[in-house]
């Protein structure tokens, strides 16, 4: 039966990794199992010695009663009580690295602290910023209603002028057809030219402000900030009547939003967690994996 050995770059540089130690002693508070192990060194070797035999009948057990089960478990529980992640050998490694943690925390305190400071005045600054960016684009969406709601009230304006104008022309017409019958026809022919022309220009107007009403907005553009990125996101209203709408698209052969109704897999885990065995649902399989919690065992001195 062979001792396990400890890694030569280990064994090697303990003696260097206990002087690094003590001098992080002189700079910070070492903590009480960290001085230990500056003071009587590491103990990993002694720990790893310890289950040696352990470990090599581990290896060659075989699991065939009761009795065996129970050898097999109480060898467990002495493994993990040093190799668990929070076995003793884990436990040394944590206190070796501990010093330096607790160093570049110092460090890293000190530091943050600087950057918290500049950090919040940056954070206010830019919300200066964006605050500006998106009352210039408030003012120019509303320089944009305004202008629109003013071509459509000249549109709206322009189309009664044309009604009163057909009105006041069908009348010139009606003026023009009694002249005729009084056998006054250049006073007809006249007055049937005035509402012509009354017509005409009326309708000139009409679809110049039509013209109007459809042309590009080009109010005063809106100043913009540098560097601003918008994010568009889509809130879900109703779950109910996003299925209900991507049903009609998939009857109607459109398979383009079926990404918006993914599968649940929390709510699958914890529904066949529930039932287990008695999982029965279309489209999904229950699937089981086994996990061996271990209680460590105190190994005698």
């Amino acid at each position: 039966m062979s001792d396990l050995v400890l890694s030569p770059t280990l064994t090697q540089k303990s003696v260097a990794i206990r002087n690094s130690l003590a001098g992080l002693g002189s700079v910070i508070e070492l903590r009480p199992e960290t001085r230990a192990l500056v003071e009587n060194g590491l103990r990993v070797q002694t720990l790893l010695d310890a289950i040696a035999p352990d470990l090599e009948i581990a290896e060659v057990l075989t699991i065939d009663s009761p009795d065996m089960l129970a050898e097999a478990e109480t060898l467990n529980g002495r493994i993990s009580a040093l190799c668990a992640d929070s076995g003793a050998i884990e436990s040394e490694r944590k206190a070796l690295n501990a010093p330096f943690v607790d160093l570049g925390r110092a460090i890293n305190g000190g530091y943050n602290e600087l950057r918290e400071h500049v950090s919040g005045v940056r954070e206010r600054l830019s919300s200066k910023i964006l605050a500006y960016h998106r009352e210039q684009q408030r003012l120019a969406r509303e320089r944009e209603a305004q202008e629109r709601a003013e071509r459509e009230r000249r549109a709206a304006e322009v189309a009664e002028e044309e009604r009163k104008a057909k009105a006041a022309a069908q009348a010139t017409l009606a003026a023009a057809q009694a002249a005729a019958d009084a056998g006054k026809a250049d006073e007809a022919s006249a007055l049937a030219t005035q509402a012509s022309v009354t017509i005409d220009t009326a309708r000139q107007v009409t679809q110049q402000a039509t013209l109007e009403l459809a042309a590009p907005i080009f109010a005063a553009p809106a100043a913009k900030a540098k560097g601003v990125r918008e994010v568009w996101k889509a809130e879900l209203a109703s779950h109910e009547n996003l299925i209900l709408h991507i049903a009609e698209r998939i009857k109607a052969g459109d398979m383009s939003l079926m990404h918006l109704i993914p599968y649940d897999e929390a709510a699958g885990n914890r529904k066949a967690a529930s039932e287990k065995r008695g999982f029965n649902v279309p489209g999904l399989r229950a699937t089981c994996d086994s996990a061996l919690s271990v209680r460590k065992t105190a190994i005698a001195a």
